[in-house]
């Protein structure tokens, strides 16, 4: 599956805005995610 985004740091600081209370395992998940594919895009391109 494929969601677009306008950047990976904004999606990350939108995860990072969420009432601490409603963080929850998936907000870890994704965030690990997007690090891994955002170095993992990065490295293929260099």
């Amino acid at each position: 599956m494929e969601i677009a985004v306008r950047s990976i740091p904004a999606l990350l600081a939108m995860k990072g805005l969420r009432p601490k209370r409603a963080i929850q395992a998936e907000d870890a998940y994704d965030i690990s995610y997007c690090i891994r594919a955002t170095l993992t895009a990065s490295t293929l391109w260099h």
